[in-house]
């Protein structure tokens, strides 16, 4: 007998504790929190309305709002700045402010992202492989630990207000997926824009203007290079990759209002295109007048007098480079690659001369023939974002 009343009273307990937990009513805001959390959005928390209009693939699969505010990682533990966009990473969050009026519950949820994430262009391949000073300067504060949470500031994004009822949330997911397909849409284009750019990029072999200052065979051969595309050419693909990053600036700042728009790449091949277009000017119209050989104490040196009839721009950023065959008894024994003197605006003929080096008067010439072979010289181009279009000059 004592062993039932113990049972049924265990039963009652029960079924009371029972009752207790289901009368335990959420708050909004755990509701909120317990939607989001961490950047899942629970599909099954959604109003009913909002399953309606977008079924669960699409949620789970398009919509993904975690992806969108709440960022995965897209580098490597190798990477260097591995560490900082993890920082970055962690910073994200969101507020939740609560208006409950007579039977309506609005929650105001407010996604707070780290400025430095977006200014950072959100660690993008573009971003990292033409502005890695940023990304240092970045990393070395960082490492100092100067950067932490409470000195960021973040930008918040503030979103449609959503209504909670009954332990589901409102968010107008039909709305969401409009944009989310729209943003899709953008991505899209930015990855055919950046291929098309890198392929433009490839035409130059990497060659940057720095690969321009010295004025010996290896600037000559560089020379070669850009004549093998052809000025002509080089100033289409120019145009082109100026089209195509003011689209790719236009197109990301759509997506990321503090979206700095980077022009070093444009920069770059600004600098080769004005570099082909000067050698393509002087190779048509000059001519060598005279050239020599002569010997001084066992030394030699070669002399030359060269006549162009036009200049290029910015003459005077540019020396040309020679190419002097040496000869012997009419035959050819070394050839010397020769730099001459900073040209001059105006100035459309001189006479020059270089000493030879140790090697070539070993060579003990008795003839020379000068043959143009391609301008040294070190160019610093401006380009500027104007009315979506982009504008280069060179620096004076």
């Amino acid at each position: 007998m004592r062993t039932l009343i113990f049972i049924v009273l265990t039963a009652v307990l029960l079924v009371s504790c029972s009752k207790d937990e289901k009368s335990v009513k959420k708050t909004a805001k755990q509701i909120v929190e317990d939607f989001i959390d961490n950047g899942e959005f629970h599909y099954e928390m959604l109003s009913a309305g909002d399953r309606q209009d977008v079924s669960r693939k699409e949620w789970d699969e398009e919509v993904h709002l975690g992806k969108h505010y709440f960022p995965e990682s897209k580098l490597t533990p190798a990477s260097k700045y591995y560490e900082l966009e993890q920082f970055l990473l962690e910073a994200f969050g969101y507020t939740v402010d609560i208006n409950s009026k007579e039977n309506d519950t609005t929650a105001y949820v407010t996604i707070k992202q780290p400025k430095l994430y977006a200014e950072l262009s959100r660690f993008s391949t573009e971003a990292l492989r033409s502005d890695g000073e940023a990304f240092d300067n970045a990393l070395n504060i960082y490492k100092k630990g100067l950067l932490t949470k409470d000195k960021l500031n973040f930008h918040n994004i503030e979103l449609e207000a959503w209504i909670i009822k009954e332990n589901t949330v409102k968010v107008g997911a039909q709305e969401i997926l409009n944009e989310v397909r729209k943003h899709k849409d953008r991505s899209d284009k930015l990855d055919r824009v950046e291929a098309k750019k890198l392929e433009i990029e490839s035409f130059f072999g990497g060659l940057v203007y720095g690969d321009f200052i010295t004025g010996g065979r290896t600037t000559s051969r560089n020379i070669k290079h850009l004549r093998e595309i052809g000025a002509q050419k080089i100033q289409e693909l120019f145009t082109e990759y100026k089209s195509l990053t003011s689209e790719y600036c236009r197109l990301f700042g759509e997506m990321i209002p503090e979206y700095s728009c980077f022009l070093h790449d444009v920069e770059k091949i600004h600098e080769l295109t004005e570099i082909a277009k000067a050698d393509e000017i002087i190779r048509s119209s000059i001519k060598i007048n005279s050239s020599s050989i002569q010997k001084s104490r066992g030394d030699y040196g070669v002399f030359y007098e060269w006549e162009v009839k036009s200049l290029p721009a910015n003459i005077e950023k540019y020396r040309l480079i020679m190419e002097a065959s040496l000869l012997k008894g009419g035959k050819k024994v070394h050839v010397a690659y020769l730099g001459s003197q900073e040209l001059s605006s105006g100035v459309k003929t001189r006479r020059e001369g270089r000493k030879l080096d140790n090697s070539a008067s070993l060579q003990r010439p008795d003839g020379v023939e000068i043959t143009y072979a391609g301008i040294s010289g070190l160019l610093q181009s401006d380009c500027n974002l104007v009315n979506e279009k982009i504008e280069c000059e060179v620096e004076p």
